[in-house]
This record gives C-alpha cells, structure tokens and sequence, in this order.
C-alpha cells in the first residue's frame, strides 16, 4: 500500500490509478485490461503495487489514457505501457505482444497489440520531456523546448490540408510527431480528453482541437454542424450527413482498432489547434480536458483563470460543467466557456475534468 510511502503526484486513467512517490517510485492500481498498470499482465490490482520494471527510473510524473499509461523520468524520458493498438503508446505495432482472445465471434477480426510493461519511447531520443497526457486514445508531450509532439488515434492526431474544398485526415499517429501548427506557440502545459485536447501557452491562451461533438473545444459550435467522412486513406467521401447518423458514424472515429476503414469529422471538430477566442482577455493558468464513454463518448474541459475563476464547457450530460439544473436547458452542452457560477467568490487553485464530473 501506500500508508508509508510519501506521495509526489497521483493521476488517475478511465479505470486505473498511477501514484508516483517522492522517491520516484510509481504504484498502479485498479483495471489491469490491457497491461495498463504495467506489470506484465492484464490481472487487475486491488491494491496500489510498485512497478517492478521501473525501479532504478526515478519518475516525476504519470498520465493514465482509457487503457494506456505515460511515465515521465527525471532525465526526460517517456515510457509507455497498455493497448497500443491506436498508436497511442508510441512503439512498432509489430514489436507489440498480441493477445489470444475468445471473442465469441470468430468471424470478426479484432486487433489488440499490447505493451505490458514499461517501455520507453525509442522514437524520442534525444528530446527532453517535461509533461506528459495520455487522452482516451491519443498522447501528448510536452518537451523542454516548449514543443508538442502527439501520437495515437485520438482527436490529438487529426490533421488536415485543405485544397480548395477537400479536407483531408490522417488517421493514427504511430510514432511522435511535432504539431507544426504549435511550432511558434510557447506552450506550458498539455491535457488530453476523450477524443480532444487542450494546449496552454505561456502568455495564458488556450488553443483546443480534435473532437468537438459536444462543444468541448469551445469554439461555439456542436454536433449538429456538417458531417464528413473519409476513408482510411483520409479522402473525403461524404460531404452532408444528418446529424443523428453522427453517433454511428462516430463509434470508432479516433482510430480504437487499427484496421478502421472510415473516419468521421464534423464542422465542430479541429484538426489543427484553433485559439479559443472566446475567452477574451482572460488570462488562463490551468487547463483539463474529460470526457465519458458513459456520455455517448462525448467530452468536457475546464480551465483556470490566473484570477481564480473556473471556465467550463463541453458535455453536461451528469452536471459536470457545474451549471445548477434549474431547468432542461441546463442539461445541454456549452459550445463557449461559462464561468462556472457556484464558484464565484472561492479562489479556485487547481481543476480536474474526470470522465463525467469535475473537480475544483
């Protein structure tokens, strides 16, 4: 357990906890699917237990994805462990271990490739890290020199090049790679959410891509803006679908099986990194990126104001933005950053979006 171990930092995934202690030592406990925990394994861990394969790594930080773990050494380095099946760890999907499943349906091919136990990121060498955030199916990293790399099949991987009226999307990112679009943005903090991200820059702006369904990215748009799929090979097929064929469009939309043949983006989602204007002038020194499976796969954010005030917007299916329930409206997203009400008056330090709720 924990009972005699001083703890430095502790991040939680959708099912799992990491705990890193002030000796640099990291504890995982909770749904052990996928090798999430890193142990070796698939067993879940009832209790937190060191990992053995980490021990001589002095860790400063952790992130936990859907069924994906970050570690952050003190020299820079990241290693990864779990479903790596969308990218999101990092590694040659041929190097990955791939399970014998009974899956009750031997017609239907399923791709796992899984890591379990820590490994570190090869492709990086030479790049100092100093954050890390695993999405639901995507990472970010944060290096030294104040560059953003992503990698997996989540919202943090979708990219475009627009030619006239073709859009164009990429799909998973194996290994990873610099967001050129941040390239000259000095940016300070990362955060991932189920299938978006949020990007902090130094001088307190905040930019928000991937999907936005649910007005996560809080660009002032939602689901009911025009769909388009594409292929696997990122071609534009369909320009106007009706918005309710969204949620079976998009069931698979961030690259969670490898052999995934169509990809789904509507208006709302960001391909590259779009500033979130509608904060204005506040000054932003926090940021947390959510979402929920539970929500029908939809996402929230939060961010904090160097004044104090928290920002919510997104998904507010269970009341995760904050906002109290004094009618139905209340219940719909927020395509735009609100203060969130019940906080006026209590000086806010430090927010965290979770699955479906929130933290301040």
């Amino acid at each position: 357990g924990l009972a005699d171990v001083r703890v430095r930092t502790v991040a939680t995934g959708y099912a799992h906890t990491l705990a890193v202690s002030e000796a640099g030592a990291v504890y995982s406990f909770g749904l052990g699917e996928s090798g999430g925990l890193g142990h070796g394994n698939e067993a879940d861990q009832h209790t937190p237990r060191v990992i053995e394969s980490l021990r001589g790594v002095r860790a400063v930080a952790a992130s936990g994805g859907l069924n994906h773990s970050l570690v952050l050494s003190a020299a820079g380095e990241v290693y990864s462990f779990g479903a790596g099946d969308g990218g999101q760890i990092g590694h040659d999907p041929d190097s990955l271990f791939v399970p014998s499943r009974d899956w009750h349906q031997p017609q239907q091919e399923v791709t796992e490739r899984l890591q379990l136990t820590p490994r570190v990121i090869d492709s990086l060498q030479g790049v100092r890290v100093v954050a890390v955030a695993a999405g639901a199916y995507h990472s970010l990293l944060l290096s030294e020199a104040q560059h953003v790399y992503s990698l997996g099949g989540g919202g943090a991987t979708r990219r475009s090049s627009s030619r006239g009226s073709t859009s164009r999307f990429t799909g998973p990112q194996w290994t990873p790679q610099i967001n050129e679009a941040l390239r000259r943005v000095n940016v300070v903090a990362v955060s991932g959410g189920l299938g978006h991200s949020l990007v902090l820059s130094e001088q307190g702006h905040v930019y928000a891509f991937g999907n936005g369904s649910h007005g996560e990215l809080g660009n002032g748009r939602d689901h009911s803006s025009t769909l388009y799929e594409f292929t696997s090979d990122g071609m534009q097929i369909n320009a106007r679908i009706r918005a309710q064929q969204r949620a079976l469009a998009t069931t698979d939309a961030f690259g969670r099986h490898r052999d995934l043949m169509v990809h789904s983006m509507t208006l709302a989602d960001e391909a590259v990194p779009r500033l979130i204007e509608s904060l204005g002038g506040v000054r932003v020194v926090g940021i947390s990126a959510g979402g929920s499976l539970q929500t029908g796969g939809s996402g929230h954010s939060l961010v904090l104001s160097e004044a104090g005030g928290g920002y919510s917007f997104g998904c507010n299916g269970y009341g995760e933005l904050g906002r109290n329930f004094d009618n139905e409206s209340e219940e719909l997203p927020t395509s735009v950053p609100h203060v969130v009400e019940t906080l006026r008056g209590t000086r806010v330090v430090e927010i965290a979006a979770g699955g479906a709720s929130s933290l301040a």
